[in-house]
């Protein structure tokens, strides 16, 4: 076995990782008319999923719409079957499964009063209703439900992410804050509810117990296997009162070590965005203690630094990262993570949004004959499909006569290559497991380390060696041989 696994080596050595050029297309800008007789004239959020389908919030010359692949899906005002009679208000936090499915909140007009007015969907199908009891068992039989926020996510799995608030008499105050699961069944139109996190609930051993659920939408991340990350604040002391978690076990906790950063601690969590693979493998933008030059950076836990305030990038000579924005990080299930930096310099070309250090578009390029003047770095700007093939970005395009033009682009990165895992053998190398675009000796011996290591973020690949059961490529939470004979195809394979 092992001269057959030397040879695939060999024979495969230098082979390119990326079997397609990148390309970059608008698929939505003012003026469109998704809708007949409705014009866009501005976008609100993107998303993409796996097939390079893509949806956007836009408002137009009159109503709000839900636009997926140039086609309107959902209509303000429009009258949906449950709650009976009532009409769609505005809508928050949708995002798009590779099933083409949304899970999101609506906020809802012609209901019985202000109490019920808005609610948890899967794509226009009732779930929860503002006032409904929750059924999370974990929580009280007569806790109701009394908001949602923008963090609503959904997955593969028809599972619903939701931070919103309830009344729950076993705890103190008349708002609540909470993170439940709702695991929906389509066909039947049937729900169960699991809560997570919730105001109150002890936070592990820390002698800490939750005070708060992070509400912002970039500090809820979900993956297709059921995992979810978040932020929560405790009632201990400010300076250790944060906490990241990564499918309900601690990942990071203000005050302590940052394995990434050795000598400093994480100082700040709080408001800060987070992303999570399918893999179980994360990224977090954090603030650490000790020099403000360089405090803010995005952590990986592969336990390396991916940017970091400060830091430098041969793209743009002579400056340095200024800043992250206040839009959200992805990561792929490749462990790839994209971000966007702004940079010291020529304001007019000082921002640009990259996968690790490849930069995938910059203020100042051209598309479609039209120079990007702003890259939307806010919540909801831009967003990747989990295998980390599609990103879809919100733009300002400058056009004709000085007029601006809003916009969302479409970038294909082209095929992946999963057996791309590295750019150097050295582990002191920044290139240390991240895809460099060639297929050689150095990713076949970095996955046989992750391997030996345990580390199921890169090394779980299949629950099965056989193709044709489902199981076939999708990580099981175990090593065994099927992982490596997965990978070692993979390998052979090439791109």
């Amino acid at each position: 076995m092992h001269a057959r696994i030397l040879a695939c080596v060999s024979a495969v050595s230098g082979i390119a990782a990326s079997a397609g050029a990148q390309s970059v297309s608008i698929v939505i800008q003012d003026d469109d008319e998704p809708v007949p007789l409705l014009t866009v004239t501005s976008l609100d959020s993107v998303d993409v999923n796996n097939g390079g389908s893509w949806l956007a919030q836009v408002r137009t010359s009159s109503d709000a719409l839900l636009v997926r692949d140039g086609v309107g899906v959902a209509r303000e005002n429009v009258t949906l079957a449950d709650p009976p009679g009532s009409a769609i208000d505005f809508f928050g936090g949708a995002r798009l499964d590779n099933s083409g499915n949304l899970g999101h909140r609506l906020d809802l007009d012609f209901t019985s009063g202000g109490n019920d007015d808005s609610g948890v969907f899967f794509n226009l199908d009732l779930v929860i209703q503002e006032g409904d009891f929750s059924l999370a068992p974990e929580l009280s039989s007569s806790a109701r439900w009394i908001g949602f926020f923008n963090s609503t996510r959904g997955n593969d799995l028809n599972q619903i992410f939701i931070v919103g608030s309830v009344d729950d008499p076993a705890i103190a105050s008349s708002v609540d804050r909470v993170l439940v699961r709702a695991d929906y069944e389509p066909m039947f139109g049937v729900h169960l509810e699991t809560a997570l996190a919730f105001e109150s609930q002890p936070i592990g051993a820390t002698g800490q117990s939750i005070v708060e659920v992070g509400t912002n939408p970039n500090q809820l991340s979900v993956n297709d296997a059921g995992g979810v990350m978040y932020f929560v604040d405790g009632d201990g002391a400010a300076a250790e009162d944060g906490f990241l978690f990564v499918t309900g076990a601690i990942a990071a906790q203000e005050g302590r070590p940052a394995p990434a950063a050795p000598g400093r601690n994480y100082e700040s969590l709080s408001s800060r965005a987070h992303a999570l693979s399918s893999t179980g493998a994360w990224a977090a933008l954090v603030n650490l203690d000790g020099d403000t030059a360089d405090d803010d950076c995005i952590v990986h836990s592969e336990g390396r630094i991916v940017a970091r305030e400060g830091g430098t990038h041969p793209t743009f000579p002579g400056e340095a990262i200024e800043s992250f924005g206040t839009g959200p990080i992805w990561i792929s299930d490749r462990g790839e993570v994209l971000y966007l930096a702004n940079f010291t310099g020529d304001a007019a070309g000082d921002e640009a949004l990259l996968v690790e250090q490849e930069v995938l578009l910059r203020e100042g390029d051209t598309v479609a004959g039209f120079p990007v003047t702003r890259i939307f770095g806010i919540q909801d700007g831009y967003a990747m499909s989990s295998n980390g093939r599609y990103v879809i970005v919100r733009v300002q395009l400058l056009g004709g006569a000085g007029q601006t033009i809003d916009a969302a682009l479409l970038i294909d990165r082209g095929e992946q290559c999963p057996a791309d895992l590295t750019g150097a053998s050295d582990p002191n190398d920044p290139a240390y497991g991240v895809p460099d675009g060639t297929l050689d000796a150095a990713d076949f011996f970095y996955y046989l380390d992750q391997f030996v290591a345990g580390n199921l973020a890169v090394a779980d690949l299949t629950g099965s060696s056989d193709p044709n059961d489902p199981a076939y490529g999708i990580p099981d939470g175990t090593l065994d041989a099927a992982d490596f004979f997965f990978y070692l195809d993979a390998f052979v394979e090439g791109c």
